[in-house]
């Protein structure tokens, strides 16, 4: 096998692997598959979909499956480790879970913003512009960003009231609610919803590995679970799908299985996966 670990870091802490014309973003799928060209005309690949998989943790899952689901018939398998599968969904056994959405009020105090709308639901405009921002320590705040920059980049000629000072628009308006047309362009690169849309076809054939765990604080579990119900309401189940669970320490307290621990171990076993459907 050959392994290839692309960097898809930009300075909102990631591309998402998609086209942006946001400055961060710019043509972030393109140069994966640029990449992947690169490879094949360099080492004596075996070029095909037989040949080749695609796989990532978090963001990078979410790429992996977007790219699968863009590019046809160039992969045997794709695999997400604790990844964005689903921006918004429903399954009978999650019936409540809200997707992205979920993270917006812990945003909003992260920001402080919180705060301003204790004081005034209707919320501030030059507030809102100078409190949201990212920085290491707004951890969910950086992932929304991060997101937004691939997915709702601000139009300078026609900026909304979800449009920050960072040149993103954010999926919540300055009322601290869901703001419908960034969301609704959040949507149109939700993988789920390119998946019900007519993109299913594309991962016909296709071995799928699913890996996430049961404490993701980012809820990404529940996302791996709606993605999963949609594969197998398709006829195409996961090949592969675990969500796995905490685990006792040597002191006796609690591992929790979130979006982090264990993703070495867990990409190894990816990796062994992978190899096993070549």
């Amino acid at each position: 096998m050959i392994l290839v670990f692309p960097s898809g870091h930009n300075a909102f802490g990631g591309s998402f692997y998609t086209n942006s014309p946001h400055p961060a973003v710019g043509a972030s799928e393109t140069h994966i598959m640029d990449i992947i060209a690169e490879v094949d005309s360099t080492f004596n690949t075996n070029a095909t979909s037989a040949g080749r998989a695609i796989g990532g943790h978090s963001m990078g899952s979410y790429g992996a499956f977007r790219i699968a689901l863009s590019h046809p018939n160039m992969f045997i398998s794709v695999a997400a480790i604790a990844g964005p599968l689903t921006l918004w969904g429903t399954m009978p056994a999650d019936s409540q879970y809200m997707g992205v959405a979920e993270l917006l009020p812990a945003m909003l105090a992260e920001t402080g913003y919180d705060s301003v709308l204790a004081v005034n639901p209707a919320g501030d405009l030059a507030a809102y512009q100078e409190m949201m921002y990212p920085t290491p320590e707004r951890r969910l705040t950086s992932f929304l960003f991060a997101a937004a920059a691939a997915f709702s980049p601000t139009d300078p000629s026609s900026p909304t009231e979800s449009s920050t000072a960072l040149g993103v628009d954010l999926p919540v308006g300055i009322n601290g609610n869901i703001h419908t047309p960034t969301w609704e362009r959040w949507m149109a690169n939700d993988v789920l919803a390119r998946f019900d849309a007519g993109q299913d076809a594309n991962l016909a054939g296709v071995n799928v590995f699913l890996d996430a765990g049961d404490m993701d604080d980012l809820g990404f579990n529940h996302s791996h679970q709606v993605f999963a119900g949609a594969l197998a309401l398709a006829g195409m189940p996961p090949s592969y799908a675990e969500v796995y669970s905490s685990n006792p320490d040597s002191e006796g307290g609690m591992v929790e299985a979130d979006h982090t621990t264990h993703t070495f171990e867990r990409i190894k076993k990816m990796l062994v996966w992978a190899s096993s459907i070549f």
